[in-house]
């Protein structure tokens, strides 16, 4: 589709999911009457908005919809003529399983840790695989993975599993290649969770952006303890000795993939065709498919946003869960 954007009086820049929001703002020409024109596939999801000469970020004023997005409150959105929200999103009704919140003094931190475990309904205290899920918070109150997952469990589609929402205490410090949150998840949280609950089988590692680079870094350091990846945008650029995805050209993870790394861990990927990481993403897809590994890849054309994720969340779920690659035979939960 074709969109003419009549620019504000007020903008100095624009940012979108083309500019990684406010990362690489595209400057603009002084004047009024200014109008941007864009060209965007028909099923597209795009976020955008402008910033001011203070400095502020707004939404556009000549456009009423606006982003539900948490990282940056005041943008606009643009959707296709044919874009569909795919599987059960925001009109889903509270997950009716069990949430427990814990905390753990985390020995390598020198500090308490928070995370919450989610059982879906009607598993009681059956033994089941865990799934540790980076970004906790978020992906309960945004992403709605509960309710999403849940919802596919009652209808056979996915494999009941509990899934442990991790708090970050800082992200950008612990996903980064960071020795003590590896050393926080495998000596200290895995072990906590075994003895406090019945688990079967080996985790999954679940996580968007950061989160999924500390996810697939954590399962290539040790994959014969992991059965799989779950990733949404994986910033896979950086490597220890330079650790931001942003000033990074090289990729620890998919060097480690195409030394063989991984290649029995079960893969799925999912990027925005918007969105600065899906070269990257290409490439570790490419990787995986030389590896033998088995995997799942998809485009989406949308950016790096909770609802794109969300959007995500159904395919990726059915894939990494499906009751055919566990051991015995799923049942359907009752309502």
């Amino acid at each position: 589709m074709r969109v003419k954007l009549k620019v504000p009086d007020w903008a100095v820049k624009m940012v979108s999911d083309h500019t990684d929001m406010d990362r690489n703002p595209l400057r603009l020409k002084a004047g009024s009457g200014r109008h941007i024109k864009l060209s965007l596939p028909d099923d597209v999801y795009f976020e955008y908005g402008y910033i001011d000469s203070g400095g502020e970020m707004r939404a556009d004023p000549n456009n009423p919809v606006v982003a539900a997005n948490p990282w940056y409150p005041a943008l606009s959105v643009l959707t296709g003529p044919t874009h569909k929200f795919l599987g059960p999103l925001v009109d889903l009704p509270p997950s009716s399983g069990d949430l427990k919140r814990y905390q753990l003094h985390s020995y390598h931190f020198k500090a308490r840790r928070r995370f919450a475990i989610f059982s879906p309904d009607g598993v009681g205290d059956k033994p089941l695989p865990i799934a540790i899920v980076q970004d906790g918070p978020a992906f309960l109150r945004i992403g709605y993975l509960d309710r999403i997952f849940e919802s596919l469990v009652k209808a056979g589609l996915a494999y009941p599993v509990r899934l442990v929402f991790v708090e970050p205490a800082d992200r950008t410090i612990e996903y980064q290649f960071s020795p003590t949150y590896k050393s926080f998840i495998s000596q200290e949280l895995l072990p906590f969770i075994d003895a406090e609950i019945p688990v079967e089988g080996k985790p999954i590692l679940i996580g968007v952006s950061l989160g999924g680079l500390v996810s697939a870094t954590i399962a290539l350091e040790d994959p014969d303890r992991y059965q799989g990846v779950v990733t949404l945008s994986g910033a896979f650029l950086g490597t220890p000795s330079n650790p931001d995805p942003y000033n990074s050209t090289k990729s620890w993870v998919l060097n480690r993939i195409k030394e063989g790394a991984g290649s029995n861990l079960r893969w799925s990927l999912d990027v925005g065709t918007l969105e600065w990481l899906l070269e990257i993403n290409r490439s570790v897809q490419e990787a995986l498919d030389c590896s033998g590994a088995t995997h799942r890849y998809q485009e989406w054309n949308s950016g790096h946003n909770w609802v794109s994720w969300r959007n995500c969340l159904t395919q990726s779920i059915r894939f990494s869960f499906s009751p055919k690659i566990f051991n015995h035979k799923s049942k359907r939960l009752k309502n």
